[in-house]
């Protein structure tokens, strides 16, 4: 029997092959009192959740102890407890603003920094805030999927982050150099636990806006593709190809059905 490398890649991409790591989205949840505020409107959270190209699974550390189990002899580990890490989350940044006054306003909803001398400041959903103070836990810590998905649409394995906050926001390079990047951030976001759950599919829409899951990851393989082509044309043909790519990439965030155009 001869050996024939397209069998391998076959069954490595076909039913109950091997995992890839592209076949994933993350997705903020406001909850409580969060889903009143301007900042936490759809239209932010599903920017975040398009715009979000890299994160992972947080990995988990088990602290143990040691004990001898007869009070002598050799040493033995027992799980006393787990240590949380923290999430990083990379965005791109849209011109409309709204992953950035997502991540700013979540922000200023942990602690109020920005400062207007000894004033108190009239935040925008009319909380009054002196510079400085923190704010509730239950106002601004938030849960996050992270989800992974089959490709045979059969099942979606979920990662939900229980009570994520901001730890740290991550310089936004600017600069007249940079003609041919696309700007971006990173979050790094601290939590209190994970859930892991395995469910099937659903068949049906997912969320207000008409678009599944899996016209979820056709597009964001479509936007993938285009930002890998931001970069300087050659010739009129490039500059053209490069036009039409913006055009499609834009038009993945700008809401709406699959029967809409989205």
């Amino acid at each position: 029997m001869s050996f024939n490398i397209n069998d391998i890649k076959a069954k490595v991409h076909g039913y109950k092959g091997l995992q890839v790591p592209n076949l994933c989205r993350i997705k903020f949840n406001p909850q409580g009192t969060q889903q009143t505020k301007t900042w936490a409107k759809a239209e932010h959270t599903e920017a975040l959740s398009l715009l979000g190209y890299k994160f992972q699974v947080p990995n988990l550390t088990i602290a143990t102890t040691e004990i001898k189990r007869q009070g002598f002899g050799p040493i033995e580990r027992r799980a006393n407890n787990y240590v949380p890490s923290t999430l990083a989350v990379e965005f791109f940044l849209d011109n409309q603003n709204l992953v950035l006054d997502f991540l700013n306003n979540w922000a200023g909803a942990h602690v109020n920094y920005k400062p207007q001398g000894t004033d108190t400041v009239k935040m925008e959903e009319g909380v009054d805030m002196k510079f400085g103070q923190v704010g509730y836990f239950d106002d601004y810590a938030m849960n996050l999927d992270i989800e992974i998905f089959d490709p045979q649409k059969n099942v979606i394995t979920t990662y939900k982050v229980i009570d994520a906050i901001i730890s740290n926001l991550g310089t936004v390079e600017l600069g007249w150099q940079q003609n041919n990047e696309l700007t971006t951030i990173s979050v790094q976001l601290s939590y209190r636990g994970i859930i892991p759950t395995t469910s099937k599919s659903p068949t049906g829409e997912d969320g207000d806006r008409g678009m599944n899951l899996f016209q979820f990851i056709s597009k964001m393989k479509g936007a993938v593709e285009v930002v890998k082509s931001f970069e300087k044309p050659s010739n009129v043909q490039d500059a053209l190809n490069l036009l039409n790519n913006a055009k499609t990439l834009g038009s993945g965030f700008t809401g709406g059905s699959e029967a809409d155009g989205f």
